[in-house]
């Protein structure tokens, strides 16, 4: 699926996961390549004299401009938006369409009776994303897999951004996106092309439960501590199976200081982290307490700071010597 910034990610587009990462959309859009420089640009270097057996040779002043012209030809004129095909986009094209300041686009098919997101709400939404020709370059339909992403944090594009945050959960739309509002003149992956509009039918699922401010209260002696030092305790054990050494896994996470201060959370980005076990992709203390968890299980851990950042610490976000409360849900072994 693009993540449309993504969107347009995971196959193209996690849609979103935006304008990602989605990534959304995973998608970012990629720099664009500066054009050779115009004829009247290109400097010749001075005609240097080659003596044949015969005669001296000659420049072709008119080869060497078609060389140049031929140069610049494609970047000069970048290719037109796909032409909208009136007869499959009608259902499109004969609603009574509300526009944004903006420029988006949208119409209310079926109004939920939710919540409306708002900014830092992480959501799930299916679309189905077509191109002006009737296309369709993605779909979490599908796929069977919502797209999830936080409102407002530049992690899809942008008008399916706004276009979500306009609508009640339980609601089902059709949006416009003008291509200033997705990928713009350049594109995307080589589905989305330059300067397209974007046609999206989407339905809201749910808002998430963001993250939790604090990490729950556990009595000392509920805790299990290891020979290195790590303590755990299980929420929930789980029914899954336990992972195997190398084996990789996703989960949702949340980190907090030992004095109470969250550094981090999965659920606020509606992205589970995917990782390796035993390979040390993340601190001993993280490696050691996920690997004796099973699929399904919710354990919290206290990982003193020679199992996380020792003396050093990470960055302005994990002071020197300091011990980590992570809790932690384990979603699935991926192989």
């Amino acid at each position: 699926m693009l993540k449309l910034k993504i969107l347009l990610t995971t196959g193209i587009v996690a849609v979103i996961l935006a304008a990602c990462g989605a990534q959304q959309a995973t998608t970012q859009r990629d720099e664009p390549i500066e054009a050779p420089a115009a004829a009247s640009e290109v400097s010749v270097a001075e005609e240097t004299p080659v003596e044949t057996a015969a005669e001296s040779a000659e420049i072709d002043e008119a080869a060497l401009q078609e060389l140049i012209d031929s140069m610049n030809v494609a970047q000069q004129e970048p290719p037109a938006e796909v032409a909208l095909d009136e007869e499959d986009m009608a259902d499109f094209l004969e609603l009574d369409m509300k526009t944004t300041d903006s420029g988006l686009q949208y119409f209310v098919e079926e109004e939920g009776t939710g919540d409306v997101p708002v900014e830092g709400d992480v959501v799930q939404a299916h679309y189905t994303g077509k191109l002006a020709d009737g296309t369709v370059f993605d779909d979490s339909y599908a796929m069977n897999m919502p797209l999830t992403f936080a409102v407002g944090k530049g992690m899809v594009i942008p008008g399916l951004d706004e276009g979500l945050s306009q609508l009640p959960v339980g609601s089902k739309a059709k949006i416009i996106v003008p291509s200033e509002l997705a990928y713009a003149e350049f594109g995307a992956g080589g589905v989305i092309p330059p300067n397209a509009t974007l046609y999206f039918d989407v339905e809201l699922l749910d808002i998430l439960p963001s993250s939790p401010e604090s990490p729950a209260d556990v009595a000392e002696a509920d805790y299990t501590t290891t020979d290195s030092g790590l303590k755990y305790f299980d929420f929930a054990e789980g029914e899954g199976p336990m992972p195997e050494e190398g084996q990789i896994v996703s989960m949702h996470y949340t980190g907090w200081l030992e004095d109470g201060t969250k550094f981090d959370s999965s659920l606020d980005y509606g992205l589970p982290l995917v990782v390796p076990v035993g390979q040390d992709y993340v601190i001993p203390g993280w490696d050691e307490g996920i690997a004796s968890m099973k699929v399904g299980g919710k354990r919290q851990l206290v990982v003193p700071a020679e199992l996380a950042f020792g003396h050093e610490g990470a960055g302005e976000i994990i002071p020197p010597d300091s011990t980590l409360i992570f809790e932690v849900e384990l979603l699935e072994i991926q192989s």
